[in-house]
């Protein structure tokens, strides 16, 4: 059985420098994903969102939880296909991202080779 996958742009939206330093090293070792792009607030993701969109967008801390719920629901609104991970500081925002349309929910400092696990699955095309 062969896989195919999605390709194309991951947004990195929020997140302290080395944090988007991290996950962009391991972005780049994705073959799907043909280009990288940060924004440090919704309204700079916004505006990349509506210039392309993404097929995966990553909504990290240290954001606050209204914050990352707001930008799931913009993105999701604009690109119902773009699958959204967030990455958590407190485990209590669990439920509310997923009710808010993120796709997966990880708390912040889980193993790279389960996020690039993560990320393959979600870019399988059913």
């Amino acid at each position: 059985m062969v896989i195919q996958y999605q390709e194309g742009m991951a947004l990195i939206i929020y997140g302290s420098e080395p944090l988007r330093e991290g996950l962009i090293a391991l972005l780049t070792a994705i073959p799907q994903i043909k280009e990288i792009t940060t924004a440090s607030n919704i309204q700079e993701a916004e505006k990349i969102v509506q210039r392309q969109l993404p097929v995966l967008a990553f909504l990290l801390p240290p954001s606050s939880e209204k914050n990352l719920q707001i930008s799931a629901q913009k993105i999701k609104s604009k690109s119902p296909k773009t699958k959204c991970i967030a990455l958590i500081d407190d485990e209590k925002q669990m439920n509310i991202l997923l009710e808010a349309g993120v796709d997966c929910v990880k708390p912040k400092g889980f193993p790279a080779n389960e996020l690039f696990l993560v990320i393959q699955k979600l870019l399988a095309l059913q």
